[in-house]
């Protein structure tokens, strides 16, 4: 009963094709005389992706003594991906081979992580525990379409890394009804993963959004929970969260700005990170 030991293994399979299609339009007129823009044809886009994951993972706790609590865990995960894209002409455009498509590419391309978890935890008493743990994570890495003049190519884009440190206490007051739990984190995030619009210069391609790195950041702040149970049948709570961002390094591009002297975003916030949530229940 000291000590406890588990493990598992995952397996996951995703296989998934989008296409989209994009009608000429008034940029073309004048092209094909006797055709309005819309017959002048479409561009079809089919895009396919099949994604394999393997994670074993297990992790072990100790108790050296009634009170104190050490656990430790390991995760490691191979992901597997390929991606195809081919672009065809459809309508009098292809008929009279004024315009062609962009031949079918692919690539394939594998990620590992291995992840360490643990931490202490310590019961002062049946009501009030501390603990301190770290963790890392990660989210996989994947595909994205990058224009060229002729075309676009498939490229990758890196995994994204967070290591984790967190502080806390958790609590009881009145019998149980009433728990009180705060924590304090500190976060280290290595190739931030967020939505790029990518561009196709020199093709008929429209700019389209994928995921891409474009920064190195941290992320600090803190968490406080209260939630009381009054009488039987009520239930409240309430959750508050403080969590202040920031860029460390930035290496994307911004659209419409110049690439060679891009916007000096080192020390400014995430996008979509709220400094304050509050919750109540």
């Amino acid at each position: 009963g000291d000590i406890a030991f588990n493990a598992g293994l995952s397996l996951n399979y995703n296989d998934y094709k989008t296409s989209d299609r994009v009608d000429f339009g008034p940029d073309l007129a004048g092209l094909l005389p006797g055709f309005e823009p819309e017959e002048f044809g479409n561009l079809v886009t089919d895009d396919r992706q099949n994604a394999k994951n393997i994670s074993l993972y297990g992790d072990v706790s100790w108790h050296p003594t009634e009170r104190l609590k050490l656990s430790a865990g390991l995760r490691y995960s191979y992901d597997n991906i390929k991606s195809s894209d081919v672009t065809m002409v459809q309508g009098p455009a292809a008929d009279l081979g004024l315009l062609e498509g962009f031949p079918l590419i692919e690539a394939e391309a594998s990620f590992t992580s291995l992840l360490p978890r643990a931490s202490v935890s310590y019961d002062w008493n049946d009501d009030v525990t501390t603990y301190i743990s770290y963790s890392e994570g990660s989210r996989p890495g994947g595909t994205s379409e990058v224009g060229t003049g002729s075309g676009t190519t498939i490229d990758f884009f890196d995994p994204e890394i967070t290591r984790s440190l967190e502080i806390g206490v958790r609590s009881l007051f009145a019998d149980s009804r009433i728990a009180v739990n705060a924590s304090a984190f500190f976060t280290q995030i290595d190739n931030f993963q967020t939505p790029i619009t990518r561009t196709f210069p020199g093709t008929l391609i429209p700019p389209s959004t994928v995921l891409g790195n474009v920064c190195d950041a941290i992320s600090y702040g803190g968490e406080l929970s209260v939630t009381a149970t009054p009488f039987d049948g009520l239930f409240l709570q309430a959750n508050a969260g403080l969590n202040f961002t920031e860029i460390t390094s930035f290496s994307g591009i911004i659209i419409g700005t110049d690439p060679n002297n891009p916007p000096a975003l080192t020390g400014s916030p995430l996008p979509n990170a709220p400094k304050h949530t509050l919750t109540l229940s």
